[in-house]
């Protein structure tokens, strides 16, 4: 009888140290306390993030020199979002603000696939030139 309440008496004490022992252990699926909820201060709605300015499209004419920033037509000398318009070229706008000259280039469009375009066999067409 005293050796079973022995055995009983570890059996008790080794159930009971191993519930603290997983308080102790770390959560491998936690993320680290950078990303935990309430860990990074609170956005303001008074500063809100703006996109950067983008050159979407140059127009020179002998009538007229326009660039399309950020989706706005802006003429030469024309701001945009406190930047002057000052140089353009087909390929790149400058802009003058209080951070300095802020050249934009345009990014050139993919062009269709030269194989293709060619009459090559193209993966939709089953085999059969365009």
């Amino acid at each position: 009888m005293a050796r079973f309440l022995n055995v009983l008496m570890a059996v008790c004490l080794m159930a009971a140290s191993a519930g603290l022992q997983a308080d102790a252990l770390h959560d491998p699926m936690r993320p680290p306390p950078a990303f935990m909820p309430g860990s990074l201060p609170a956005v303001t709605a008074s500063a809100p993030l703006e996109k950067p300015l983008v050159l979407q499209s140059v127009l020179l004419s002998p009538q007229r020199k326009l660039a399309i920033i950020s989706g706005q037509g802006v003429k030469l000398g024309q701001s945009v979002r406190g930047y002057q318009l000052v140089g353009l070229s087909s390929k790149e706008a400058r802009l003058l603000g209080e951070n300095g000259l802020v050249v934009l280039k345009l990014m050139p469009t993919q062009a269709a696939d030269p194989a293709l375009s060619s009459g090559a066999v193209g993966p939709h067409t089953r085999g059969e030139p365009k």
